[in-house]
């Protein structure tokens, strides 16, 4: 499958390959990738989207909840893009 199709492939596995860091101090918080970049780690969703849209201006955002792979649920409609809170 080619990634550059898929919406947010980078950021995807960026966040895989730092899940194990994240989980180990940010266990349950959520981190906000752009890119490559790990933006931060923030208590909420809405801590993270607020930080991303200062930051980026009123972009869709990769924001993922840092859970082990069992506990990993679908994306939030934010973070695929799908809606804006603008």
């Amino acid at each position: 499958m080619d990634d550059s199709k898929q919406p947010f492939a980078t950021e995807a596995a960026t966040f895989e390959a730092q899940l194990p860091n994240l989980l180990g101090q940010h266990g349950g918080k959520f981190a906000l990738v752009r890119g490559t970049e790990l933006v931060g780690v923030f208590d909420t969703e809405g801590n993270a989207l607020a930080a991303g849209y200062q930051k980026f201006g009123p972009v869709p955002l990769y924001i993922r909840q840092i859970l082990p792979e069992e506990q990993k649920g679908s994306a939030p409609a934010l973070v695929l893009g799908i809606l804006t809170a603008a």
